[in-house]
């Protein structure tokens, strides 16, 4: 939109919202806040007053207000889910929005929701990519077409593998994460792997399961450096 500055015979400018989701909340948070000021801004004390051209201010303030709510959701959908990296507002389609209201209702409401997910299994693992981020979620199915999603790295999970004896043994639930999740997953929580390795550490099979994950692990950090990634290894290592 283009804005016109009321100081001194007038100025113009125009005004975008940045791609990014961070930087979009505080240019919002700009935009709505001097608009219900009165179209009015201050800089160093001094008043500037603007209007938006050809445009009506209430039109575009409810517009943005609802969409400051949405990227505020998107903010805190990000917080549960332990990702850091921001959303690029620029490659989001109109499909992933509908997944990102799906995960605001799972995620942040606690719902469940009604989707159509192929296969008869009660349990499934999957990614999910919205625009530039992707997210590995643990899908429940509650009945027909009515399932809860989670976290797949902050969900109790359990998993069982019978050996050559037949035994069931408790193996580390992540141990299926291969170097591709390492390197593409956003919303991983090594403090969550770590603590499972831990709580694993006194069977002695679990040693030689580790060092084959790590080895998936070093083969990610080689192809993408990543500090967190690293610092695992090492923790696991130790």
């Amino acid at each position: 939109m283009s804005l016109s500055i009321n100081e001194q015979g007038g100025s113009k400018f125009d005004f975008k919202l940045a791609s990014s989701v961070r930087k979009g909340i505080t240019d919002l948070v700009f935009y709505v806040e001097t608009v219900k000021n009165g179209n009015k801004f201050s800089i160093k004390g001094k008043d500037f007053t603007f209007s938006i051209i050809n445009s009506n201010i209430e039109d575009h303030l409810d517009f943005l207000e609802d969409r400051l709510t949405f990227l505020n959701k998107v903010i805190d959908l990000f917080t549960i889910l332990n990702i850091d990296e921001d959303l690029d507002l620029e490659k989001l389609s109109t499909e992933d929005q509908i997944y990102l209201d799906i995960l605001f209702k799972s995620i942040l409401d606690k719902e469940s929701v009604n989707i159509k997910v192929e296969g008869d299994d009660n349990t499934s693992v999957t990614n999910l990519k919205i625009a530039n981020i992707q997210i590995k979620l643990i899908v429940f199915k509650n009945g027909v077409d009515s399932y809860t999603i989670k976290d797949f790295f902050s969900s109790e999970l359990q998993a069982m593998q019978p050996n050559d004896k037949g035994d069931i043994r408790i193996m580390n639930p992540f141990s299926i994460l291969e170097k591709e999740d390492y390197i593409n997953i956003s919303n991983i929580n090594y403090g969550v792997i770590l603590n499972s390795y831990k709580s694993l550490s006194h069977f002695d099979y679990i040693y030689q399961i580790a060092i084959l994950d790590m080895l998936k692990m070093l083969s990610a950090y080689d192809e993408k450096p990543n500090e967190k990634l690293f610092n695992l290894i090492r923790n696991i290592s130790d």
